[in-house]
């Protein structure tokens, strides 16, 4: 029997009236282990996620030795993206059972997500030990190769899904910005325009399809086409979650190089006072991408310096963090010596992290953030 006929059958139905009725009157409870996490079960199918991870508890102290409460925990905090608290659950029920593919898959998707790219890509190697041909895993394992721009590799495996799934539109995008990076813009387009042929027009995954595909038209000499794809983005996203319109049409201009329409879409953007810092940032990072770094310095140099005149809130932190590396990049390549230096100091305290990888093709690799002030008239 399935769980949705069972969650509606007599003998769940009673199960559920009285767990509800003891946990309402504070009367004892004990029901197997089994019963519990059915509970918690049908729990998240409602949508009551408290209660679902709390009948798990009540498993977990009545039954210390069952596997199956360690593993219901485990999916319930990795189905509310809780990633952090479900990698030691899914961890002990991998302890408990070496081989559960549903386990080593979790937590593959659940490092990829918290960006442990390399973790990932083990936990994938597991699952496809056991199963060669799972699709999510390898679907994952190619993500995660391509997030640490191990580009070719990634791509072989993207092929192999594709072989096998063609019509796969998640697959078809995650390939296609991959063959991006590897600057096959064509290739990308095709995969591009095939996801869209297929993605359901509801689909959650379109609006990011149709934004890759007008980028990558761009990238092809197609601007009309990529200005088309661009609206149908914006028609096709959640209204509650609008996409910055300006700006990605500014960048579109830009890659086709058309600078200056793309400078007249970024000053409407930034006439949003409300969001000028984010719009400048997303505006850098556009002129960074198409090398024109000196706009790029001037519009990061701005929102950093910002953020960092508010160093008490960590949301202005986190966006300093988020910017130094880039505007250090882009000072690299210009006259302005005495700020980049500055910038190689605060990068270097703020996220050494992201310097390493905007540096790693211009200092030598042993070389640590902390010392790049050190070498940056050497290199």
């Amino acid at each position: 029997m399935d769980d949705d006929r069972y969650f509606e059958s007599e003998e769940f139905r009673e199960l559920l009236a009285q767990y509800e009725y003891n946990l309402e009157y504070g009367h004892r409870i004990y029901l197997d282990a089994d019963e519990l996490c059915d509970l918690a079960d049908y729990y998240m199918t409602q949508g009551e996620d408290e209660k679902a991870i709390d009948a798990t508890k009540r498993a977990l102290e009545l039954h210390p030795d069952s596997c199956e409460p360690v593993t219901m925990m485990g999916d319930i905090l990795y189905d509310l993206g809780r990633y952090e608290e479900a990698i030691p659950w899914v961890n002990k029920a991998l302890d408990n059972d070496p081989y559960d593919i549903e386990s080593w898959l979790n937590l593959a998707e659940a490092q990829a997500q918290l960006e442990l790219y390399a973790q990932s890509e083990d936990s994938c190697e597991f699952a496809l030990a056991i199963e060669p041909d799972n699709q999510q895993a390898l679907l994952t394992l190619a993500y995660s190769v391509s997030q640490q721009e191990r580009y070719t590799e990634a791509q072989e495996h993207y092929d192999r899904i594709l072989a096998r799934q063609p019509d796969d539109e998640l697959t078809l995008y995650h390939s296609a910005v991959n063959l991006c990076f590897l600057q096959r813009y064509e290739e990308a387009n095709i995969q591009l325009r095939h996801a869209r042929e297929t993605c359901p027009p509801d689909s959650m995954e379109l609006p990011q399809i149709l934004l890759q595909q007008a980028f990558t038209e761009a990238h092809c000499g197609n601007l009309d086409e990529a200005i088309s794809a661009l609206d149908s983005a914006n028609k096709a996203n959640d209204p509650q979650f609008p996409i910055d319109y300006k700006i990605l049409l500014g960048h579109i201009y830009l890659i086709s190089g058309k600078p200056t329409e793309a400078g007249r879409c970024f000053e409407t953007a930034l006439q949003d006072n409300e969001k000028y810092y984010h719009s400048a940032r997303l505006i850098g990072l556009a002129y960074m991408d198409c090398e024109y770094y000196d706009q790029a310095s001037y519009y990061l140099g701005i929102v950093l310096y910002s953020a960092l005149k508010d160093d008490s809130n960590e949301e202005s932190m986190k966006i300093a963090r988020q910017t130094v590396a880039p505007l250090a990049y882009c000072l690299y390549y210009t006259d302005k010596t005495e700020l980049y230096r500055q910038a190689l100091v605060i990068g270097a305290r703020l996220n050494p992290e992201d310097m390493k990888r905007h540096f790693r093709n211009i200092f030598p690799s042993s070389l640590k953030p902390e010392d790049y002030i050190n070498c940056s008239n050497r290199y």
